[in-house]
């Protein structure tokens, strides 16, 4: 996957794969490090290294995520995306063209709840998230809720995709695609959703 930004088209941006752990301290060493879950592996970031991926839990232009590591004096982020890039821990996704191999491959998890038809009407689905703290609900059409519902934490974008696709057959494959990671963008957007790799298989 090549990440630098001069190969990335101008819609692109840069989403955290993975789910946050926090900072944890050596109880010897006093050393910090940022730990992410990755199909059910830990991985040990540095401190800088951590913060610009928890940023990108939220996706982010390249031209955003140099900003963000300017106010932040985390210098160039490039590196360090790279970096993350090639832990796995970092996946580009455009909200606007279907999704990249790479994307699809990854377990969307949702974190909030439906809340039902918005005011009756059959068209539209809310949903919240878990502690039903954002000051108003997300309103999804008919297909876009057909996806969160497929959302389970186990099943791949791809798969989801494909299910959907068979059961409307007149629907396009490359316009659901384009939903699925429109859908993955805007949740993550508003903190409603990790991705995550394929959990590795135990021995």
């Amino acid at each position: 996957m090549q990440q630098a930004s001069g190969n990335l088209s101008a819609g692109t941006r840069y989403a955290a794969v993975g789910i946050p752990q926090g900072l944890i301290v050596d109880p010897e060493t006093k050393e910090i490090a940022g730990a992410v879950r990755r199909g059910g592996e830990l991985v040990s970031l540095e401190p800088v290294e951590y913060g610009i991926w928890s940023a990108l839990l939220t996706p982010l232009t390249p031209a955003a995520s140099a900003k963000l590591a300017t106010a932040c004096h985390w210098g160039d982020p490039e590196p360090i995306i790279g970096l993350l890039d090639g832990l796995s821990l970092l996946v580009p996704i455009d909200p606007e063209k279907p999704m990249n191999g790479a994307l699809s491959r990854l377990r969307p998890i949702p974190l909030g709840c439906g809340l039902g038809n918005a005011s009756g009407d059959p068209t539209r689905f809310e949903i919240q998230n878990a502690t039903l703290s954002r000051s108003s609900p997300l309103s999804l059409d008919v297909v876009a809720a057909m996806f969160w519902w497929e959302f389970d934490g186990t099943t791949s974008l791809q798969e989801i995709t494909s299910a959907i696709t068979s059961r409307i057959p007149g629907l396009p494959v490359h316009r659901v695609s384009a939903i699925a990671a429109h859908l993955a963008y805007e949740l993550m957007r508003n903190r409603m959703l990790y991705l995550d790799t394929p959990r590795t298989a135990r021995s």
